[in-house]
This record gives structure tokens, sequence and C-alpha cells, in this order.
């Protein structure tokens, strides 16, 4: 997974590199009265700024290792489910059992028992169209950061929902006398392995997920806080820049065209 917002946060850190490279190139003019833009406090901003993105690559890196392997063990269960149900059937299992399996197998599935027709009302609601205004949080955090963090939260309730679901079905199958066929990978041996697997895979996600997101949500203080984050810190480089040189500097235009984005 490639994230537009990570892609984003390394733009600008690179950005800030550049920026200092042109505040060194100035010399003896780039000298503020402001302590804080220095050139030295500069270089300690661009260092911290690439640590917290430093953090967030590796702990991208255990996470998504953790999510491929789930997705590796996850991708066959909806086929597996489906040859469950057929073998349950052709052991002559109950249509009670039967019945149960498959509402199980709906839910693994992810379909509804009966479709649902809608019916559009007499008098329909005009609805009014509203401009959705984008929000960070107080510490700096990007909305397409916290859309991130929901996506991930939403995942991985669907993942438990799965691996809570072929358990119910597991057991219904353990129970179930008339139910040992003769395909190895059905034999409720190999599918309680196939548990333990899934049950697994999902847990080492949980376990690397806190630290990815609190990876991102650091990364973004550091670049996007009001005042003190990459951002706003590099319109106030600017800022004393245009004070030294004039708009039509060719030096000024070239830091002018270094941009740095919230989003």
């Amino acid at each position: 997974m490639k994230s537009t917002a990570r892609t984003g946060k390394a733009i600008n850190v690179a950005n800030l590199e550049l920026l200092l490279a042109y505040l060194i190139a100035m010399g003896a003019k780039y000298n503020p009265k402001n302590q804080t833009l220095t050139i030295a406090k500069v270089t300690l901003k661009l260092s911290l700024s690439k640590a917290k993105l430093q953090l967030v690559s590796d702990a991208f890196t255990i996470f998504n290792s953790a999510r491929n392997l789930r997705r590796d063990e996850f991708k066959t269960l909806k086929k597996l489910c489906t040859r469950i149900i057929n073998a349950l059937i052709a052991a002559g299992a109950s249509e009670a059992i039967i019945a149960n399996a498959k509402t199980i197998n709906r839910k693994i599935q992810g379909a509804r028992a009966k479709a649902i027709v809608a019916v559009p009302p007499i008098n329909p609601i005009v609805e009014i169209p509203v401009t959705e205004i984008e929000v960070t949080s107080e510490n700096g955090v990007n909305k397409s950061t916290l859309d991130e963090i929901i996506n991930i939260s939403v995942s991985q309730q669907g993942f438990d929902s799965k691996e809570f679901y072929f358990s119910k079905l597991l057991t219904l199958l353990i129970a179930e006398p008339l139910y040992d066929p003769n395909e190895t990978d059905l034999t409720t041996a190999n599918l309680t392995l196939k548990q333990t697997a899934m049950q697994t895979t999902n847990s080492d996600v949980k376990t690397a997920t806190p630290g990815y997101t609190n990876a991102i949500t650091d990364c973004d203080a550091e670049l996007y806080a009001s005042k003190t984050g990459l951002v706003d810190y590099s319109k106030l480089i600017k800022a004393y820049c245009l004070s030294v040189l004039d708009s039509s500097n060719a030096n000024y235009k070239k830091i002018n065209h270094i941009h740095f984005k919230t989003a």
C-alpha cells in the first residue's frame, strides 16, 4: 500500500532540506534576529522531521508485512467455506444443521440472506448538500491521516468478523458426527490448524497497528502542528527571506517555489 499521506510527508521533509541548502547558500545575508530561524535550528528541525518520517517507514514495514501474511491466510477462506458447506450436504447432515452452517457461511461471505428492496417514499425528502470542512486535530494530525487510521480500523473489524464466524462454523462441524470428509484440507483437524493460523496472523496485525498509527500521528505533529510544525515553520523562513531579498530576486523566486503542503 502506497499512502498519499505518507508520500506528502516525505516531499515536505525533502523540500525543507532543499530550502536549508538555499539558506546556507545565502551566506552572511541569512542572519535572522529570530533565533528559532537560524541555520542551526533549521538543521535541527530537518533532523527531527527525518527521524519521525523514518519511524513511520519502519513501523509501516512491520505493519504491512503482518497485514500481507494475514491477507494471504484469509484470501482462500470464502472458497474454502463454500466447499465445507457442500461437503456437509454430501455427508447427509440434517436440514437444520445445513441451514445453520449456511447462515454462518453467509456471514463469512458477506452476503445477506435476502436482498433488501428499497421502497421509494411517497413524498421524497430533498436533501440539501452540506460542504464538508477540512478538519485537523489540535496536535496537527491531518484529516488524511485520520482517514487512514479509520480505514485500518474498519478493515480490522472485517477480519475479526470472518475469524469469529469461521470459529462458529468449525464448532458446528466438530459436533456433527456425519462430517468426516476424505479430503485432507476439509477435515476438522486441518480446519482447526487453519483457524489457529487465521487467529495468529490477525493478532499479529493488531499488535503492529498501534506502533504504526502512533508513528504517523507523531510525524504529523512534527510536520503540521500550528506554528511549530514544519509547514508553518517554513512559512516563517520564507517571510524572513523576503525581508532580505527582493521579491524579484532570482534566488528568492527559487526559494518561494519550494512548496510545503498540509495534505
